[in-house]
Order: C-alpha cells, then sequence, then structure tokens
C-alpha cells in the first residue's frame, strides 16, 4: 500500500521518495511548459511570416488591378512568393491584353 495516496507515511525514507518524485514531476511539468511556450511562439512566428508574404502578394495584385483600373495596361506585377497568385497575375495579364485589344478596336 506504499502508493496509495491517503497512505500514512511514517518512515523517513519514503518521505524523501516522496519527495524526490514530486520534484521531478513539478521539473517535468515545467520542461513541459516551456517547451510549450517555445513551441508556440515559433508558431506564432512562422505564421506572421506567411502572413506578411500574403498581404504583399495580395498589394501586388490590388495595386495592378488598380492601375488596369485606370486603363494603364502597361503596369507590371510581380508576384514573390505562392504560385497560385503567380498563376491569378498571369490570368489577369491575358484579361488586360484582351481590353486593351478591344479598346484599341474602339
Amino acid at each position: 500500500m506504499k502508493n496509495f495516496i491517503l497512505t500514512y507515511v511514517t518512515p523517513a525514507q519514503d518521505v524523501i521518495v516522496a519527495n524526490s518524485t514530486m520534484e521531478e514531476f513539478n521539473f517535468v511539468c515545467v520542461e513541459i511548459g516551456i517547451v510549450s511556450f517555445v513551441g508556440f511562439w515559433i508558431a506564432f512566428y512562422v505564421s506572421k511570416k506567411i502572413s506578411d508574404r500574403v498581404s504583399r502578394d495580395v498589394g501586388e495584385i490590388k495595386e495592378y488591378l488598380e492601375d488596369v483600373n485606370a486603363k494603364d495596361y502597361e503596369s507590371v506585377i510581380k508576384i514573390e512568393h505562392y504560385v497560385e497568385f503567380l498563376e491569378i497575375s498571369l490570368l489577369l495579364k491575358n484579361i488586360v491584353k484582351r481590353l486593351k485589344q478591344k479598346d484599341k478596336k474602339s
């Protein structure tokens, strides 16, 4: 019955073992907390970097569309980070070519 929580412990050696076990448990809890904290901040940093890159690419597309809306068909778009935005920009360039040809005809 040494492992039962409500057991009355009289020998001094059992008290030392119980104290060292609690110290080890507390140490493991602190280690888990530190690892979780560091993991959280790493995840936050990575997500912030991804968000910044997406914002830059979306901003480039927005500026390009504003230029096209102002009939500046020679505007340049520079997508640096994500292939999906690059594909969108290529499709937009094709649309702009068609708009430019339509404006020349009329």
